[in-house]
């Protein structure tokens, strides 16, 4: 994952030091499944997604969404979905489908379709209209 050496590297972290940090958190990742990470060769579950954005504190929305260096720069999400950098941010952060486009939401079907994507992507405790948290 190119997120995971981006944000190492920024934090002048070893791969070593990295995996240290993990598993100090309560989290066993070693130095060689860090790497293998990194080059691609292993996969990511849940759990060490959560761990790498806890020990480098950044979300975990973070290390998903693709590097970019525009808002308006295609982003590929998995297989043949792709969107706008912005969009696939807003879609990873709850805030809009990932079939979004600029106006989508200006017509009453945008709007409720934006709104009930909301509804069923935010827990119920955060959602602003709490008669919808029910």
């Amino acid at each position: 994952m190119r997120n995971i050496t981006y944000h190492r590297t920024l934090r002048k972290l070893s791969i070593a030091a990295l995996a240290d940090l993990v598993t100090r958190q309560g989290h066993r990742l070693t130095r060689q499944a860090l790497s293998e990470v990194e080059l691609g060769n292993r996969r990511v579950d849940v759990d060490d997604l959560v761990a790498l954005a806890r020990a480098l504190d950044i979300s975990p929305a973070t290390l998903l969404m693709p590097l970019t260096r525009d808002h308006d720069d295609t982003v590929e999400v998995i297989g043949d979905a792709s969107a706008p950098a912005e969009v696939v941010w807003s879609w990873l952060t709850a805030e809009v489908p990932l079939d979004y486009r600029p106006g989508y939401g200006h017509t009453p079907e945008g709007e409720a379709d934006i709104n009930e994507f909301r509804r069923d992507s935010h827990p119920s405790w955060s959602r602003s209209n709490h008669s919808e948290a029910g």
